[in-house]
């Protein structure tokens, strides 16, 4: 507790594509007062450009619905309205990991 001292990290990556990543650590330790008062700073920058594209297109909404079966119900839909979006596939951004 009496002694300084500190700590540095970074870490830096690219992923295919040209996505990059970066998140650098500090740490750092200052004693205050010998043997019974210390200060510790420690921080974190976590940044990323995403590695996944929203551009995948899994969706079967509006054509079918599978999980309407379980219920005995049709799974074809009927048609739907022209002014509502049916779009299932992304724009092609980058996600954001969770």
């Amino acid at each position: 507790m009496n002694e300084y001292s500190g700590d540095v990290e970074v870490e830096h990556g690219s992923y295919k594509g040209g996505a990059d990543h970066r998140m650098p650590r500090i740490a750092l330790n200052l004693p205050l007062a010998e043997d019974t008062l210390a200060f510790r700073f420690a921080g974190i920058y976590d940044y990323s450009e995403g590695y996944y594209g929203n551009d995948k297109d899994t969706a079967t909404f509006p054509d079918s619905i599978p999980l309407y079966a379980a219920f005995g119900l049709p799974t074809e839909n009927p048609p739907l309205p022209p002014e509502i979006n049916t779009r299932t596939r992304g724009s092609g951004e980058r996600l954001e990991r969770g």
